[in-house]
């Protein structure tokens, strides 16, 4: 989240109560959820199903599978997620959305996992627990909670309504949707079916590189409050390393791409009302173009770009100005940001040579994060604790660079006189108390995950993890797991589920947006970075480690959105579908050609897997299609229009900006909907501008 409004406070939070730390028992977990001294704690006894260590050395051989599905949802009418901007209600589509999933088994070991992103502003739990029961439903034990892992690329442009908890429920998004809750469930679910019914013997291949130009640190003075020795490999102040992964199959044909790289997904800024996939989503269109991919079929290549440690990571390297961001300069810096990530990921994907060696692993482990006692050695030497979730003034400061808010940044309890402020929270005044109602406002059982590829460790945690944070947890799962043949580790954020941001002890003592952000403390890193180490030591042993306390399902009891149409009209005797405004007789190449439509609500068929739009070329008789709705040089705009006697008429306008290498010839627009009778029943529309001509 940029930032919360400042009426957060006058919810119902319970008291204000100043005791914090490991002594804290109330929390999601329930009453009888008991919590290891230690994180990550391994259970003495090895494993049953674990083979010996040496069972994989050697291995390159593994089994590869990927998919893509639509997630997008509503369109127009529901707040979107990211900013909290109160205005910034949808009202129509550039790109739509999707889940794009991974799985990779080893036959020398028989474990798999299933790696997911989607293009949402974060992985909600009440999402992550959803998918695994239906995963479960379906396959039996053979996807879990431990080697599922969920991630979101973090845009900032999609719909709301994802989170059972009431701190992500607010404005503008109003509540829980079901509605949208059911696409991206669905959506995730088929995409992993489609890379499980996929699986062949491959390989999986890595290459790692320097992006530059892709981001910018938006926080540098809480940058620069970390030691020489943890800035010194960041010459720009943020991690430029890009991590990618080729999935082929064993005559080396293409199966997959998984790109890891840490940038905010807020090229598109709070003034746009579009659902649209911002920077990764595009990036992962063009390189699925480049291969061929068609996203209607049920296989094929797919690109996920994933978010690693983006905590501090802005991609406004051109710097930020809110008038600036005004549905124009939005996707002039959305596409030159998906061109670098794309073109990065592909000349990495093109020259990797190196194979993956070992087996597929993995653990996981449930925290309940606002009771962790921290081990001296994993904070400053002496024992620690985290404290029942709060956020400070200073995130109502917005994350320079991305949306600057109306707060100063750095404001600290010795700044602010009165403020109310704990011991547990040291240095950060409490604006939102998150933790000290019942049930809390956000999550407190937080799930971390470490998944093994061979040489390669990815460590899922639910947090907006800074540069430095990120590099901690990678050196010491590192120093870890190396004797194990672990040669890299990439932390992937935003996994599983969502709490918020992550810095170190310095930069959060300067309480600037992300250490305001952080909360459960100054010592939440410490306790995530044991909490991850815990289940690499099991991993490197060949041991089982203790689940932790279940997190609870609270989608039963949330407040839920409605439906958006009660029913459809149009002026008396025209046909949904009619074209009300045509486009021109002749547009030129880099013109935008426009139609409108008399339409019908979109919520009323969302059109997954399909399309509200078509742009078609004349070829002799037929009619190709050339663009629809997922392009990005597509949009579609839907506006309710007064049309007596119809009380609920509707307008789509549909524009294509022509792209400068568009063939010459004979074009059209076509639009696609159902409309809604008074007795609820649909009936499907469709409507064609007239020809017109690209010279």
């Amino acid at each position: 989240m940029r930032r919360l409004l400042a009426a957060i406070v006058v919810i119902g939070v319970g008291s204000l109560a100043a005791g914090c730390g490991a002594g804290s028992s109330t929390g999601d977990a329930g009453m009888d959820a008991t919590v290891p001294d230690v994180p990550g704690d391994v259970v003495p006894e090895v494993a049953p199903d674990v083979p010996p260590v040496d069972a994989c050395a050697g291995n390159t051989a593994f089994e590869v599978g990927a998919g893509v599905y639509d997630i997008t949802g509503s369109t127009v009418g529901r707040g979107m997620m990211g900013y909290v901007i109160m205005s910034q209600i949808d009202e129509g589509l550039h790109m739509r959305l999707h889940a794009r999933a991974f799985v990779i088994a080893s036959p020398c070991n028989g474990k798999r996992v299933a790696l997911v992103v989607t293009e949402d502003q974060a992985m909600f739990q009440a999402v992550q627990m959803e998918v695994v029961k239906r995963l479960r439903a379906k396959y039996g034990d053979l996807y879990t909670d431990a080697n599922v892992l969920l991630a979101a690329t973090h845009n900032h442009s999609g719909p709301g309504g994802l989170s059972a908890y009431s701190l992500y429920q607010f404005m503008p998004v109003g509540g829980f949707d079901p509605w949208h809750f059911e696409v991206v469930v669905d959506g995730i679910v088929k995409a992993i079916g489609r890379a499980h019914d996929s699986l062949q013997p491959g390989r999986v291949r890595l290459a790692q590189g320097d992006l530059q130009d892709t981001g910018i640190n938006r926080s540098p003075d809480a940058f620069a409050t970390n030691p020489e020795a943890d800035r010194s490999g960041f010459p720009n102040q943020i991690d430029t390393t890009n991590t990618v992964l080729r999935l082929e199959a064993t005559d080396g044909t293409p199966v997959g791409a998984m790109d890891f790289f840490g940038v905010h997904v807020t090229s598109v800024g709070a003034n746009n009302k579009l659902i649209t996939s911002d920077n990764k989503g595009y990036a992962a269109y063009l390189f699925e173009r480049a291969m061929g991919a068609d996203h209607a079929a049920a296989a094929g290549f797919t690109a996920g770009f994933f978010n690693t440690t983006a905590g501090d990571v802005s991609p406004n390297v051109h710097g930020f100005s809110f008038e600036a961001k005004d549905g124009v300069k939005d996707f002039a810096d959305m596409k030159e940001s998906a061109l670098k990530q794309y073109q990065g990921a592909k000349t990495l994907f093109d020259g990797a040579t190196q194979d993956l060696v070992g087996p597929v692993d993995y653990r996981q482990q449930f925290v309940k994060m606002d009771a962790v006692t921290v081990l001296g050695r994993y904070a400053d030497g002496t024992d620690r604790s985290t404290c029942p979730a709060a956020t400070g003034m200073s995130m109502f400061a917005g994350g320079l660079l991305d949306w600057p808010g109306s707060t100063p940044q750095g404001e600290t309890c010795a700044k602010l006189e009165g403020s109310y402020c704990t011991d547990c929270q040291a240095e950060k005044p409490i604006s939102v108390p998150i933790g000290d109602s019942d049930p809390p406002l956000a999550p407190n059982v937080m799930p971390f995950q470490i998944i093994r590829l061979g040489s390669l460790v990815l460590a899922g945690e639910p947090f907006e993890t800074t540069t430095v944070a990120g590099l901690r947890i990678r050196q010491t799962l590192g120093a870890t797991l190396a004797p194990a043949g672990v040669q890299r580790v990439v932390v992937v954020g935003y996994s599983n589920a969502y709490a918020g941001y992550m810095t170190t002890r310095e930069e959060y003592a300067l309480q600037d947006y992300e250490g305001a952000s952080t909360q459960f403390g100054p010592w939440q890193l410490a306790a995530v970075t044991q909490s991850l180490d815990g289940l690499a030591t099991a991993m490197r042993d060949g041991l089982a480690n203790d689940p932790g306390p279940a997190p609870v399902d609270r989608v039963p009891t949330t407040d839920k959105l409605g439906e958006l149409n009660d029913r459809d009209g149009t002026p008396d005797g025209t046909p949904f579908g009619d074209v009300a405004q045509d486009v021109a007789e002749s547009v030129d190449k880099g013109g935008t050609a426009t139609a409108i439509f008399w339409s019908a609500h979109p919520a009323n068929d969302l059109r997954i897997q399909g399309t509200y739009l078509a742009v078609e070329r004349k070829d002799g008789g037929t009619w190709i299609r050339v663009a629809d709705d997922g392009a990005f040089e597509t949009r579609m705009r839907w506006a309710r229009k007064n049309c007596a006697p119809a009380a609920d008429c509707s307008q789509a306008t549909i524009t294509w900006e022509i792209p400068p290498d568009a063939a010459a010839g004979a074009y059209r627009i076509k639009h696609f909907g159902s409309s809604k009778g008074m007795d609820g029943t649909l009936t499907p529309f469709e409507g064609t501008s007239r020809e017109f001509v690209v010279p």
